[in-house]
């Protein structure tokens, strides 16, 4: 995902490819809650590979604009209630979203739809299926 960051007057913008890598396991579950270990890596470039499957993505910003460059790590365990959002924010208005529902544990299959993901319209969410233990 593309960010940037400009001067108050606007007049000047630097640019930068922001890539979120998650890694969640699941530690326990009961009725009410899940608890995961959430591993986070952030890196924020002048360009970013991601891979899905077979589909590789490059997204790059040219030589000649100025560019943003951070990164940061996130590793913590958290327990998460079923249907509410939890986020952790990194710079430059970068987000990641986490929602944790209760499934069934025969099929896997999330029981309801407690985790309302209106309102979230770019980044990344991690809603996760979670059976009791």
């Amino acid at each position: 995902m593309d960010v940037r960051k400009c001067n108050a007057e606007m007049t000047s913008c630097a640019w930068g490819v922001a890539k979120v890598i998650s890694h969640i396991t699941l530690i326990d579950a009961d009725k009410n809650s899940a608890t995961v270990a959430v591993e986070l890596n952030y890196d924020l470039g002048r360009k970013q590979q991601m891979n899905w499957g077979n589909t590789v993505i490059t997204d790059a910003i040219p030589d000649d604009i100025p560019v943003l460059t951070d990164s940061a790590t996130f590793s913590k365990k958290v327990k998460i209630p079923y249907g509410r959002m939890g986020r952790v924010s990194f710079g430059h208005g970068v987000d990641f979203n986490i929602c944790a529902v209760p499934a069934d544990p025969q099929t896997l299959i999330a029981v309801n739809d407690s985790c309302n993901l209106d309102g979230i319209m770019s980044g990344k969410t991690a809603q996760v299926a979670i059976p009791e233990l």
